[in-house]
């Protein structure tokens, strides 16, 4: 059976891309003990770049996708992504960075 009548689309709702609010984070991580297995660093310093880069988030990525995990390690530096989101792996890296580049390698602390 056909109709004279035209399809009525149904309207869709514009797709938009937000980036939601930092939340607190669900994720329950021991940074502190992580942090501690390098003797070289300042944990309250690591402790307050974490806070500050992510809520200590070990998922969060940033708005542009180029820095990743709790320390927020950039992708220039040819991390695999698995890696920059496990904590403890994430915690190894974040020390390989510091041992380069010290601490002001993290925006947060500049």
């Amino acid at each position: 059976m056909s109709s004279d009548r035209p399809a009525t689309a149904v309207a869709q709702p514009p797709v938009v891309n937000v980036v939601p609010a930092r939340q607190s984070v669900s994720v329950a991580v021991d940074w502190r003990t992580l942090l501690s297995a390098y003797s070289d660093w300042d944990i309250d310093t690591m402790m307050a770049i974490i806070a500050c880069e992510s809520h200590g988030d070990p998922n969060a990525v940033s708005p542009d996708g180029r820095n990743i995990g709790a320390f927020q390690e950039n992708i220039v530096h040819g991390f695999v992504y698995a890696d920059m989101i496990d904590p403890v792996r994430s915690t190894a890296l974040a020390h390989d960075v510091w041992l380069s580049q010290g601490y002001g390698a993290w925006s947060c602390y500049r």
